[in-house]
């Protein structure tokens, strides 16, 4: 028979350079197996004690740092590794859009004001409040309300189109919350406090941003959340607390009412600014310096400029 003589005449001209590719590879593939090992420690697939015995969060971190200076990984694909163990300490409440940045809508509103509204705002996913909007009934899918009439039929009657809410508390983790996502195939999740009062929401998209994206970028911006510049302004976190801003900036604005700089200028707006826009109040003028989706994201604070008083002719 030919096949085991030139089989075994293969394998034998092979066995040297096979052995030393495999020392070569191995660095690497011992990296990216402890890579896969601590990413799916890290998302709860956890072994038995042998396993957690075998690296730490330390151990990992040097072996991604190890991983990018041999060129086995790049530096987005250290970085993503990194964003994932900082992820995984993180919790809804940390990332979510406070409930009075949140763009909803009342469960009475008139079919052609949702659809005026959406046409401005162009959100697909929209909580929906009965009341004050602390209470949420759902969310609606504004693309199911589109597709009959695509087909020629009548607008249905939109409240029969909102599904229930999917709730999370605010000390949920972003792993679960993503594998959760993921599981009821949602986008959006209603954020509640221990006392079960929404507080918020937070989206696929919000989990995601801490592993994608700019986030990187923003976290580095967000360490402070007021920071003075040198022409005298200071730049304002849109999420910073009411109770926070009147400590530095010795104003007066009710944090009662309001819970962050953010929700205090919707109200004086009376609707969503766009970037450049101005406004003030406690002698202080605040103009909206940032925005990302319906999101105040950055404010630029100096203080208001006195009025000039009218000559006299």
């Amino acid at each position: 028979c030919l096949v085991w003589p030139r089989a075994r005449g293969f394998s034998l001209g092979a066995a040297a350079p096979l052995h030393a590719f495999s020392r070569v590879v191995a660095p690497a593939r011992y990296v990216l197996e402890k890579v896969a090992g601590g990413i799916l420690f890290l998302l709860g697939e956890r072994g038995g004690p042998q396993t957690r015995e075998m690296i730490s969060e330390a151990e990992f971190r040097a072996l991604v740092d190890a991983g990018e200076e041999t060129g086995t990984l790049d530096t987005d694909e250290k970085e993503l590794i990194h964003n994932i163990f900082e992820m995984s300490d993180r919790r809804a409440g940390e990332i979510m859009t406070p409930l009075p940045d949140v763009f909803m809508i009342p469960r009475d509103l008139p079919y052609e004001e949702l659809v005026a509204r959406y046409r401005r705002y162009r959100r697909s996913r929209i909580p929906v409040y009965e009341g004050e909007r602390h209470n949420v009934v759902g969310v609606l899918h504004f693309k199911q309300l589109l597709r009959p009439m695509a087909e020629g039929g009548k607008p249905p009657v939109w409240q029969d189109l909102v599904r229930p809410a999917y709730v999370v508390p605010e000390v949920q983790k972003l792993p679960p919350l993503l594998r959760e996502f993921q599981r009821r195939k949602v986008h959006i999740a209603v954020v509640v406090d221990e006392y079960g009062e929404t507080s918020g929401i937070v989206t696929l998209e919000d989990v995601l941003e801490e592993l994608f994206g700019e986030i990187r970028e923003e976290r580095d911006r967000e360490e402070k959340e007021i920071v003075r510049r040198p022409d005298g302004s200071s730049l304002v976190l849109g999420k910073t607390a009411i109770r926070h801003f009147n400590e530095a900036f010795g104003a007066g604005i009710p944090d009662l009412e309001f819970d962050t700089v953010a929700g205090f200028l919707l109200h004086e707006f009376g609707r969503m600014p766009a970037p450049g826009e101005k406004t003030s109040r406690e002698g202080i003028s605040f103009t909206v310096e940032r925005m990302k989706g319906l999101r105040i994201v950055e404010v630029g604070v100096r203080p208001a400029l006195p009025s000039m008083p009218e000559r006299e002719g």
